[in-house]
């Protein structure tokens, strides 16, 4: 898998475009970026999906833009899925932003353990309550790279005193469900540098 990251928007997220052969991914659409376009276009991909980690205004503004030059599939977790459209939920308002995302034709449900194939690229889904109630991972298991949106970082993890966020939750959602992968795992974040989850381990 051949990974491209462009760091994007108001705070700094982390989008990547993830390809294998012609097919790709845009995973967290933080921002249009018509580098990311010509990128696609100009190596031959086929955008096969949008995922989507959480629903945060952060990783998210670029949606609209990227549906309307690319016709394709959005994965979101269902109970993210009303703070597409509401200000106050997806935290842009705290931030002073004035945002929403168009209303998208659909979106398809990215719920745990399924195993989402696009082409020659196939995630896993690791559902991550606690950053937000709809957190989701997109696990690579053949290639060991998981895209963990906002749920851990290098030495950290998201914050949870936004809409829908529980301590509680994301402690668990890291503790039991990515501590539990090989420790070779990259783990490649909303934010900031890649980890690993054995450098992860020290801390949880």
């Amino acid at each position: 898998m051949e990974i491209k990251t462009f760091i994007e928007g108001p705070v700094g997220t982390n989008m990547y475009i993830a390809s294998e052969a012609d097919d790709c991914v845009i995973i967290d659409p933080a921002f249009y970026d018509e580098d990311a376009v010509r990128y696609i276009m100009n190596t031959g991909l086929s955008l096969r999906a949008i995922l989507l980690t959480h629903a945060h205004f952060d990783h998210t503004l670029g949606l609209s833009d990227y549906l309307d030059i690319f016709s394709t599939d959005v994965y979101l977790a269902e109970a993210d899925r009303e703070m597409l459209y509401v200000g106050e939920k997806d935290a842009s308002a705290a931030f002073g932003i004035r945002y929403k995302v168009s209303e998208i034709p659909q979106t398809l449900p990215a719920e745990d353990g399924q195993v989402i194939e696009l082409g020659k690229l196939c995630f896993r889904v690791i559902a991550t309550p606690g950053h937000t109630r709809g957190s989701v991972c997109y696990l690579s298991e053949k290639d060991r790279i998981l895209f963990s949106g906002d749920t851990l970082f290098f030495a950290g993890a998201g914050r949870t005193d936004l809409y829908s966020g529980s301590y509680i939750q994301l402690m668990s959602s890291i503790q039991t469900k990515l501590m539990s992968l090989p420790d070779d795992t990259e783990v490649l974040s909303g934010h900031g540098r890649r980890t690993t989850i054995e450098n992860e381990r020290r801390y949880y």
